[in-house]
């Protein structure tokens, strides 16, 4: 009971821009950030978990003339994609930017594996039109698996990102898995890889 509630991902309440550093890509700034929320600490053994404040080490990418950020957190090779946004309205800008963080994560970072939502984010910028993103949508007509709007959208921009359920059907439907680089798919069993390409949304110009 104990090692669910600390596994419990940190319910992040506000995001704090620490200090700048050097970017690793150019064109872009780049900053030490903390994620704070609350959440649960102590170790397995203990008989009662202390929940409150916790504090999220992050990092940013920003890109300040198309008004893009995207705060991550990485833990070794394991990533975690916080908040992805973009206030100008432009799907061509924003597969740059988007290029230019899966360059940042699985190339400068080392991140084998990330994992983002499809959900609106607390502090929510919302959308470029009528917001649809909640909306249930069909991913697979074979499975009939239904997942948010918003995830097919960023599967449909970030080459490597699927829904989460193709891997563990008892994910929530707007969790993803980010398979950035070659490396991070061949960690997954052939077979596995050979079925989720078969049951691809028609969509999705890419395969794994």
């Amino acid at each position: 009971e104990n090692q669910k509630k600390l596994d419990q991902p940190l319910k992040i309440e506000r995001i704090e821009l620490n200090k700048e550093i050097k970017s690793p890509i150019k064109g872009y700034k780049f900053y030490k950030a903390t994620g704070i929320g609350n959440g649960y600490s102590g170790s397995v053994t203990d008989k009662r978990l202390y929940y409150g404040r916790k504090d999220l080490p992050l990092h940013c990418l920003q890109n300040k003339k198309d008004k893009f950020k995207a705060f991550i957190n990485t833990q070794e090779d394991f990533g975690q994609i916080i908040v992805v946004e973009q206030a100008v309205k432009s799907i061509s800008k924003l597969k740059k930017n988007l290029r230019s963080l899966q360059k940042l994560v699985f190339e400068e970072m080392g991140v084998m594996v990330a994992v983002a939502r499809g959900a609106p984010p607390i502090h929510d910028i919302g959308t470029w039109g009528v917001d649809r993103r909640q909306e249930e949508v069909l991913w697979s007509h074979k499975k009939q698996i239904y997942i948010p709007r918003l995830c097919l959208l960023w599967c449909h921009l970030m080459e490597g990102m699927i829904p989460e359920v193709l891997v563990d059907q008892n994910a929530e439907s707007d969790g993803l898995l980010w398979l950035g680089t070659k490396e991070s798919i061949q960690k997954l069993d052939e077979d596995l890889v050979d079925e989720i390409n078969a049951n691809m949304n028609e969509k999705i110009k890419w395969k794994l």
